[in-house]
């Protein structure tokens, strides 16, 4: 009996690790395209010739990614 018990709460415990790493890949693509995009629309909005807006978005994305990374690694 007790060690289906802890059969049980190994797997929960391994369900819950695998859920919060799944989830970190869309936490990290998210602001990544996210600012590319608005920097996509900004640069047409404002009719640049260089997509320094959209190259700026990625930068700061995947800036953002990394932090986002790192706080739940550690």
């Amino acid at each position: 009996m007790a060690t289906t018990q802890k059969n049980d709460q190994h797997k929960k415990k391994w369900l819950n690790s695998y859920g919060k790493y799944a989830g970190l890949g869309i936490q990290m693509i998210a602001p990544v395209l996210l600012l590319s995009w608005l920097g996509h629309e900004l640069d047409k909005y404002l009719k640049t010739g260089n997509p320094w807006f959209t190259l700026s978005g990625a930068i700061i994305g995947i800036f953002a990614s990394m932090v986002v990374l790192f706080k739940t690694v550690r």
